[in-house]
């Protein structure tokens, strides 16, 4: 049996991430993950239209129909979460050696600095 890519919470994580670097429709999301994490990663809408579901469920992410498709943002509540597990999302980008995290600011640069170091054994 092939091991998951993503670990338990990730991938939910990883679509809050993408939506709020910008508004997206479901294909859209389903294509950055292809982009980002590919080819060991293929995502398929099994398993990523349920995550987009429970996150809008949850209100950490909204739809809005645009010309017969749903394009997702993050809400407040989905921003506050990100950046409280910005801990775990840094330790998949350092995993998986993807950037998902906003460029704007430095608290992703020292997450990952601060994952890395936690991850790494003292000689």
């Amino acid at each position: 049996m092939t091991p998951r890519f993503f670990r338990h919470g990730e991938l939910p994580l990883v679509v809050i991430a993408l939506v709020a670097e910008r508004p997206m429709h479901g294909y859209e999301i389903m294509g950055e993950l292809a982009r980002l994490f590919g080819p060991r990663y293929q995502p398929s809408p099994g398993s990523v239209y349920p995550a987009i579901d429970a996150l809008e469920a949850e209100g950490l992410i909204e739809g809005e129909p645009s010309d017969g498709k749903t394009i997702y943002r993050a809400t407040r509540s989905g921003d506050e979460a990100l950046a409280a597990r910005s801990h775990a999302l840094a330790a998949l980008e350092l995993r998986t050696g993807t950037r998902l995290a906003r460029r704007d600011s430095l608290d992703p640069v020292l997450a990952r600095f601060s994952a890395r170091t936690v991850s790494t054994p003292v000689r």
